[in-house]
């Protein structure tokens, strides 16, 4: 249960992480009168214990769980030792995710200009066009997301599966069959709201509940929660004010949707638009 909570639990390591200060909890009946859900499941069974944020410059990278098997008055210099320790962790963990995300960067901007002699070619005919859609599907993971998937809109304004591409090609398979057995999408929710509306949307916490509140097949759901998605981004396909068609992207957990990357995929939305219009039928968002 304890392996991924929300912030907002009524949990130590959570009440750390937004308050920016340890908690101390130095006997398990303090534990379970301050934090009742770990009277019936607690998180581990040390007596005495402290979360400290791990924090540095403003920012909290996450937090750290000290736990004494047996119940002590911990406080004073053992506290500061903790905090110490806490804050030099942070320190080397924001260094590795500035890295991280500089590389990423990189390899984002790099698919970008691989793709824009592709892009530059305009298709002759609905047939290539699709091709250059697969072909863009199959280029972007895992530079630009770990998944990636793009509908074309129809004449009559409904949007169709053409392809979908994921870092793991058992999740590939799911994928596809999410979008061969439920081709209809939920009204007014991802996809479908940004082919009513033609605006692209950022989701960083895609949890199970989240997707129960607004999926209501369950074999789609399953299908859904399978998919193990972290976070996602809907892009529209537009271009002189119409939209031809829906990319969606997701990540796995642990990968956000980073503003570089929210920008480039908004950027190569616009490109691929440009390219389709007057090949593939298009439409008027409502706004």
């Amino acid at each position: 249960r304890w392996e991924r909570f929300p912030l907002s639990a009524d949990t130590p390591a959570s009440e750390a992480v937004r308050t920016g200060q340890p908690v101390v909890l130095r006997t398990m009946a303090e534990r379970d009168m301050r934090y009742p859900v770990f009277a019936e499941t607690p998180a581990h069974d040390d007596a005495t214990s402290v979360s400290m944020p791990m924090t540095h410059g403003g920012s909290t990278s996450g937090v750290w769980v000290v736990g004494f098997r047996n119940a002590r008055d911990f406080s004073g210099a053992g506290l500061a030792v903790v905090e110490a320790v806490a804050g030099a962790a942070a320190v080397r963990l924001q260094t590795l995710a500035g890295a991280r995300r500089a590389a990423d960067t990189r390899r984002a901007e790099d698919l970008m200009a691989e793709l824009q002699p592709l892009l530059a070619r305009v298709p002759a005919d609905h047939d290539k066009a699709v091709a250059l859609v697969r072909q863009v599907v199959a280029a972007a993971p895992p530079r630009l997301a770990d998944w990636c998937a793009i509908h074309l809109v129809d004449g009559a304004g409904q949007p169709g599966f053409i392809a979908a591409a994921h870092v793991d090609p058992a999740k590939a398979a799911l994928a596809r069959e999410l979008y061969t057995r439920w081709p209809g999408a939920e009204e007014n929710v991802g996809m479908m709201l940004c082919v009513h509306t033609g605006n692209a949307a950022r989701y960083q916490a895609m949890s199970p509940a989240v997707l129960e509140a607004s999926i209501h097949d369950p074999g789609q759901l399953r299908v859904l929660i399978d998919l193990d998605f972290g976070s996602a981004a809907i892009i529209p396909i537009t271009h002189g004010g119409q939209l031809f068609g829906v990319m969606s992207l997701a990540n796995e957990r642990g990968r956000f949707v980073g503003d570089i990357h929210y920008a480039l995929s908004r950027r190569l939305g616009e490109q691929l638009g440009a390219a389709l219009a007057g090949v593939v039928p298009g439409l008027v968002p409502e706004g």
